[in-house]
């Protein structure tokens, strides 16, 4: 089993995708790194239904209840709290999202939005085998039929704080402190290659 030591900090990785072999078994695992992501944090008022009202038709889209995501051609909006949402939003249409997000903070509402792609990393997770990363990563059962397509959850992410979201039936993407994006993708490389993998 790999080592479960306490992550480093490092450089980001630059974008890249790999197909890991597997030595125990016939699959491969395929990592991305989806560093170029823009990200924009948003935070709202627990009781703030008019606010969340405004922020949704600013976004057109709906803000998705906790554990689950919704989408549109500019953004995918995960819930990772009651009153928080990480937003992956298109290069073209980032700074305006976040202009007009602002825009809503000067009405005198609890509105906290920032520009998050500095900090938050994505690796992108693709293959059946990824589901048992999970069970060495995480205490938080993500068994398939349990944490359905489309669900998303805030974690611990072998030592690390994560935002765990299922986009596809094998297809995990995992956003992360940027700093740790290289420690995480080591540790996923190494832990596929031991004998109890």
């Amino acid at each position: 089993m790999a080592s479960q030591s306490s992550p480093i900090a490092n450089p980001a990785l630059t974008p890249q995708s790999i197909d890991v072999p597997i030595k125990h078994c016939t699959e491969t695992l395929n990592i991305k790194c989806l560093d170029i992501q823009p990200k924009i944090y948003l935070r709202t008022g627990l009781n703030d239904e008019q606010l969340r009202k405004n922020v949704a038709d600013t976004l057109l889209i709906s803000l998705p209840e906790p554990h689950s995501a919704a989408a549109n051609n500019q953004i995918t909006a995960l819930a990772t709290a009651p009153d928080e949402w990480l937003l992956i939003t298109s290069h073209n249409d980032h700074a305006q999202i976040l202009n007009d997000l602002n825009k809503l903070a000067l009405d005198g509402h609890l509105l906290s939005c920032h520009d998050a792609s500095s900090a938050t990393s994505c690796l992108q997770l693709n293959g059946a085998s990824v589901k048992n990363i999970f069970s060495l990563a995480t205490e938080v059962d993500l068994d398939p039929a349990l944490f359905s397509i489309g669900m998303c959850t805030a974690l611990r992410f072998s030592q690390c704080s994560a935002i765990l979201y299922r986009s596809d039936v094998t297809q995990y993407n995992v956003y992360i402190p940027r700093s740790y994006t290289a420690w995480i993708w080591s540790w996923i490389r190494a832990v596929v290659n031991t004998p109890s993998f």
